[in-house]
């Protein structure tokens, strides 16, 4: 599968489960406008955040923990799209299989047997890819619908029905985002059967396509030199100038078309033109197969042109580049084995890296130069991808073992200060609060008792009553010192006696309401005295008893067990990966060495032929 197939794939799981589509038999038909379970809309959130890993791992946790509620079959759909993208495409099967029960809705049947036609298209099984299409209902959605279009031409266009592909390109919607690549496939086929002035028809149409994404000025880059290479097999090396024109000078596809654009002029006989561009492709570096063909191409202008001495010239400069080059590329083949490559590649865990425009948009090591070509091959980006995915994993096993011995540690220090703790908190917390409670209680039961057998009114006086009895007593005492020294206070005493009355009338009416307020405090803090003692048996279970501790440590030890062999196999993954990847470079490497080796040779042919015709001159 494809980095497209890849984003294409995720787009659609996320079209679907996000669109209106129905979610079960028994639902509203109107779709949901929110979240309904918080796990699916994390797992949501992941994958808009373009951590796709991420996004699988939330729906298979939400899954071992209960399933995903208010979605329908969504969850099951977006958990096959991604296995389906992550190239699983067994288990991606299995899922989409189990959502075909005649049960569930005619929507979600229709995706699945979508998503069972792009696992069998991934197969090259072409006749279950129509068999699979030819089970999706007569009127599906539009999103579906341009998906099964899709499908149906790549397949005819696979199995060379080039009439039939030729009818589903041309009935296409040309403004879908899909139509340029149906173009450029069509094309290509027709280019195979050697029919070029038609395929240049479908180069053609996407250079006249508006859309201006980086994603389309690619592909027409690619499509306008498809073209004029078309055009020079034609013999119309006009047409193929001109094609090879519109190629972007800074597109990955420059290269060759500048090489195109050059053979096209010596094919006019304008072997002065053909200079131009080769010379503007040698000053780059020997590492492009174009750079390395335009080498031995400007001798051979050169030659055409009479200039035998600056041709043999030309041919000398070559041999001394290609032979610096084997060189190198002989060292880098030799280094390019464990660790040593993986940091010249740059492989880490991050995800949906581009290698392609990574290898020209960053400072890379010497050797990765000499693989953009396999960056952009369908099995390098595989790979890298499968190695990334193994390295998280790796790396999130790795901290989850950490944190399984740092669960086991915090458990021996939870149960080796679990009863000293509890002891401090009863004794400095329970029972001093239960003491002092207890003696405040006694206390006021007691002044309570006391009150009630004396009957004490005055007794119960608080605040500004408080202060006018003791003026009272004051006065009375005043009085009587009178009286000691032979006054007469009749009036005054008159006046104080009336005034202890009132005060006395009026204690006397509050007694009761006060008393009643003291029992209700007493009530209350009865009942804070029995809560707390409540929380003093609580607390002493706890010292006696404890937690079982020993469930949790059963479990960890499990899941250390579990880690283990996950990290074994893990590893394993890795160096196989690791392996695969090597066997992929290398094989580029070997490639590489095989074009300049050759082109050498013709340098080196080409040295030996002017030198021959320069000493048959001589005699």
């Amino acid at each position: 599968m494809t980095c497209r197939d890849l984003r294409s794939t995720l787009f659609f799981v996320v079209f679907f489960v996000c669109g209106s589509f129905a979610v079960s038999a028994d639902t509203r038909e109107e779709p949901l406008t929110e979240v309904a379970d918080l796990r699916y809309g994390v797992a949501l959130y992941h994958y808009y955040q373009n951590q796709h890993f991420q996004a699988l791992s939330d729906l298979l946790v939400a899954e071992e923990r209960g399933g995903i509620q208010g979605h329908g079959d969504n969850p099951e759909i977006m958990l096959g799209g991604f296995y389906l993208a992550y190239g699983l495409d067994r288990t991606a099967s299995d899922i989409f299989e189990r959502l075909l029960d005649n049960n569930r809705p005619q929507k979600t049947r229709d995706a699945a047997w979508l998503y069972l036609a792009k696992i069998r298209y991934l197969r090259n099984d072409w006749q279950a890819v129509q068999e699979a299409l030819g089970r999706i209902s007569e009127k599906p959605s539009p999103k579906i619908l341009d998906h099964m279009k899709v499908l149906s031409a790549n397949v005819a266009i696979k199995q060379d029905r080039t009439e039939d592909a030729k009818e589903l390109v041309d009935d296409f919607d040309p403004n879908n985002e899909w139509a340029p690549y149906l173009y450029f496939n069509m094309a290509s086929l027709l280019a195979r059967e050697g029919n070029h002035t038609l395929a240049v028809h479908y180069y053609a149409r996407i250079a006249r396509m508006k859309q201006r994404t980086e994603a389309h000025l690619s592909l027409y880059d690619k499509a306008m030199t498809a073209a004029g290479f078309a055009h020079l097999f034609d013999e119309d090396p006009v047409q193929a100038i001109a094609y090879f024109k519109q190629v972007r000078l800074d597109s990955p596809m420059s290269g060759r078309a500048l090489l195109g654009y050059g053979w096209a002029q010596t094919e006019s006989g304008r072997y002065r033109e053909a200079l131009s561009p080769w010379q503007a492709l040698a000053k780059r570096s020997l590492i492009d197969d174009n750079t390395q063909e335009a080498m031995v191409a400007i001798p051979y202008a050169y030659e055409k042109l009479g200039l035998a001495s600056a041709a043999l010239n030309m041919y000398r400069e070559a041999e001394a580049g290609f032979e610096s080059e084997l060189v190198t590329v002989d060292s880098f083949i030799n280094s390019m084995n464990g660790k040593a490559m993986l940091d010249a590649l740059k492989i880490d865990p991050s995800e949906n890296v581009n290698w392609l425009n990574y290898a020209r948009e960053n400072q890379l090591s010497p050797q990765l130069s000499y693989l953009t070509t396999l960056f952009a091959k369908d099995s390098f980006q595989g790979v890298t991808q499968e190695l990334r995915d193994l390295l998280v994993l790796q790396n999130k096993l790795t901290d989850w073992r950490s944190r399984m011995d740092f669960y086991y540690a915090m458990l021996d220090e939870r149960d080796a200060n679990r009863k000293r703790e509890m002891d401090l908190i009863a004794k400095q917390e329970a029972f001093q609060l239960l003491d002092d409670m207890n003696q405040k209680r006694k206390e006021i039961l007691a002044e309570l008792n006391q009150l009630e057998a004396d009957d004490n009114f005055l007794s119960m006086l608080r605040g500004k009553d408080r202060e006018r009895l003791k003026r009272i007593v004051r006065a009375e005492n005043n009085i009587k010192a009178l009286e000691a020294a032979g006054r007469d206070v009749t009036e005054e005493r008159r006046k104080v006696i009336k005034l202890r009355g009132l005060l006395l009338w009026d204690a006397g009416e509050l007694f009761a309401e006060r008393m009643w307020r003291a029992r209700k405090t007493l009530e209350e803090l009865e009942d804070h005295l029995k809560k707390t003692l409540d929380t003093q048996l609580h607390v002493q279970s706890i010292v006696d008893e404890g937690f079982d501790l020993e469930p949790y440590r059963v479990r960890i030890q499990a899941s250390n067990q579990r880690i283990d062999a996950q990290l074994a196999d893990i590893d394993q993954a890795i160096n196989a990966a690791q392996e695969m990847l090597r066997s992929e470079v290398t094989n580029v490497l070997q490639e590489q060495r095989g074009r300049i080796s050759y082109y050498l040779a013709q340098s080196r042919l080409g040295i030996a032929r002017l030198l021959d015709d320069a000493n048959e001159e001589a005699f």
